[in-house]
């Protein structure tokens, strides 16, 4: 047992830096969550951020789990209007991985259906649902975040950049 290390231990040999700021990202994403799903997390939720690609040059993509097993909310109706406005603040702050237009995949009741849907979250986030999703019970929600998004431009500075060229 002396000769095992914890994984804070091990260095790292890349660049440092990108290293710091990737954990900071990803400090920065876990309080995002925590802050914004506080009823939730209090009733059972578990957050669960998973490092992707870490020491790449996509150093801020991470995976999150939101995990609904210990909690007693489980169906779409139920956890809307928590989800609803988190969804609305995620996307505003973050760039959300795309496959195929859709961006958040929920899994249903996996000890009965084994069953998972992709959905954009703009549809989750005007409550455009189909069926599925307010018959089955949810048991996790998943989506990929690959940094923050950019500051969009204000009218004036468009313009100044435009008569630069």
């Amino acid at each position: 047992m002396k000769h095992l290390r914890h994984y804070e231990d091990i260095t790292y040999d890349g660049d440092i830096e990108e290293y710091e700021k990737s954990k900071e990202f990803e400090n920065d994403l876990h309080d995002f969550c925590e802050s914004s799903l506080v009823y939730l997390i209090d009733e059972g939720l578990e957050i669960e951020i998973v490092e992707r690609y870490l020491w790449t040059s996509d150093a801020n993509r991470f995976g999150v789990k939101l995990a609904f097993h210990n909690i007693k909310l489980h169906h779409w109706d139920d956890i809307k209007d928590y989800i609803i406005p988190f969804l609305e603040r995620l996307t505003n702050k973050y760039n959300l991985q795309k496959e195929k237009n859709n961006d958040i995949r929920i899994y249903f009741d996996r000890r009965r259906t084994n069953m998972d849907e992709m959905y954009q979250s703009k549809k989750l986030i005007l409550d455009q649902t189909d069926n599925i999703i307010k018959e089955y019970r949810i048991d996790e929600i998943r989506f990929i975040v690959e940094g923050y998004k950019q500051p969009k431009k204000s009218f004036i500075t468009k313009v100044k950049d435009f008569f630069k060229k």
